[in-house]
């Protein structure tokens, strides 16, 4: 027998008791800002599908545990920071080859911010848009990783200015570049060389009039940087 079940105070008709659980673990797994009363009432409310979204864009920012491959770019191999930070870079590469976690190289941002309300909010100005996501990553399909040797006592390596940037699939790890934190601003001549380095990624290979789709942002609402 079905059981109409509540989440947050409002029913769900003829909703299985595994779904309102389900839903409910969603809803904690995912951190919120603010984490107020308010913003999780505002996530009670949403269709099962959306919170499903939602936690896959939060999860996505974070890498599975595994061995990869790895593979590095001319942009990379030619950068000249590359020999300043070579210790630390071969001792993160080591990380990836042997399938250690790589969540302490990650940004923390994650860690408190997975979801705000104010993203979803019409006409938001593309800094809220964006305020609990990544952009490089859902753009360009890259993650960005410091390359500290020292873990600090709340799970992350050392800050650094420098990071890599990769595009990491299941088996595979391609190293793109090294930026450092001005590739965050639109502005920047870091970005541009961003944007420049992905194009030379995505299109190589690519016939010349032929038609392709870098990347598989849907709301039509997000041009290449947001606005």
């Amino acid at each position: 027998m079905v059981k109409a079940a509540t989440v947050g105070g409002t029913a769900t008709a003829n909703a299985p008791l595994r779904i309102t659980k389900f839903r409910r673990e969603l809803i904690q797994a995912i951190p919120r800002f603010p984490n107020d009363r308010a913003s999780l009432q505002h996530m009670q409310r949403k269709h099962l599908a959306e919170l499903l979204i939602d936690y896959i864009s939060w999860r996505s920012r974070y890498v599975g545990q595994r061995p990869r491959t790895i593979s590095i770019e001319p942009a990379a191999q030619s950068d000249p920071r590359r020999a300043s930070h070579a210790a630390a870079i071969t001792a993160f590469l080591d990380k990836v080859g042997r399938g250690d976690d790589l969540t302490p190289h990650l940004s923390i941002e994650p860690r408190t911010k997975g979801y705000t309300p104010v993203a979803r909010a019409p006409n938001a100005p593309p800094v809220d848009r964006w305020s609990d996501k990544d952009f490089v990553l859902n753009a360009m399909g890259y993650h960005h990783f410091h390359l500290g040797t020292n873990v600090q006592k709340p799970g992350h390596v050392d800050r650094t200015d420098d990071l890599i940037f990769a595009e990491v699939r299941r088996n595979t790890f391609n190293v793109i570049a090294i930026f450092d934190h001005e590739v965050f601003n639109p502005n920047s001549a870091e970005r541009s060389r961003l944007w420049s380095v992905h194009d030379q990624v995505t299109y190589r290979g690519v016939a010349p009039g032929s038609v392709m789709v870098s990347a598989l942002i849907a709301n039509p609402s997000y041009s290449r940087e947001g606005a």
